[in-house]
């Protein structure tokens, strides 16, 4: 996509964390008569999943125990504990 862009295209993206993506889904949502308020976003990304739908408007859930920041967060296989100081470098 950026050597297209490079040359000239227009490039348009669609896909999280854009808020396109999550509008797209309300619209659908709505349709069968649920509300935004309703709705929650459950994903183990913090930059796609919950910077997303919080950009959107969208209540998030984040899955970090497993995934893919769980061994950033010491919440890897076997762990034993959280680690309170990565939890924050993280948020």
């Amino acid at each position: 996509a950026r050597e297209y862009e490079r040359r000239g295209g227009a490039i348009v993206s669609f896909g999280k964390p854009s808020p396109k993506a999550f509008e797209a889904g309300l619209a659908l949502l709505a349709g069968d008569g649920i509300a935004k308020e309703r709705v929650c976003h459950v994903g183990d990304s913090l930059h796609h999943d919950i910077a997303g739908a919080n950009a959107s408007g969208v209540i998030s859930l984040w899955v970090a125990a497993t995934g893919i920041h769980a061994d950033e967060l010491g919440l890897g296989e076997g762990a034993a504990a959280v680690d309170e100081a990565a939890v924050e470098r993280a948020v």
